[in-house]
């Protein structure tokens, strides 16, 4: 499993909040494509242009922790100053752990933690409940607010939808 980036772009102050300067996120999972990024300056060009560049980063558990986080430190030390990176623990695929140490306690986090601005977790949650209906959510590419709003989901799907929801909104608020 690669190490799934995101970037966000947005604005870097109240004064640029018009119609042309939204967030954007540019999936950025392919190595080629990012490597282009960093050779082109991308990430320079979007902050001379009073733009604010956040990544995100996923860490993700199990047989897929050692790449991912290998992947972070990589990413991390080619990013330019002033880029941010928000890291999601995913832990669908297990526990993101290392001789006993949580992901806030490796080497790899600690080397890199001035560049972090936030922490999101994706606990594990009961694969036949909440992880089949944000599997099925996955599977049709709905947002959160379409899920809620389609008729594939039942009432007690929608919950856990919306828990699910709300814990990643209230940490992103924090993170970003």
């Amino acid at each position: 499993m690669k190490n799934q980036m995101l970037l966000q772009v947005q604005p870097n102050s109240n004064r640029d909040q018009d119609s042309q300067t939204q967030n954007y996120f540019i999936d950025s999972t392919d190595r080629k494509a990012e490597s282009t990024r960093i050779d082109n300056e991308t990430f320079n060009t979007i902050q001379d242009a009073s733009k604010q560049v956040i990544v995100h980063s996923v860490i993700a558990g199990g047989l897929a922790q050692d790449n991912t986080v290998s992947d972070f430190v990589t990413l991390t030390s080619q990013l330019p100053v002033g880029v941010q990176v928000v890291v999601w623990l995913n832990e669908h695929l297990g526990p993101i752990e290392s001789e006993g140490k949580f992901f806030e306690e490796m080497r790899a986090y600690l080397d890199n933690k001035h560049r972090v601005t936030g922490i999101v977790r994706l606990p594990k949650r009961t694969d036949n409940t909440y992880g089949k209906d944000i599997a099925t959510m996955l599977k049709r590419r709905l947002t959160f607010d379409e899920a809620l709003k389609s008729d594939t989901f039942q009432l007690m799907s929608k919950q856990r939808i919306k828990i699910v929801q709300r814990s990643i909104y209230e940490q992103l608020a924090i993170a970003i």
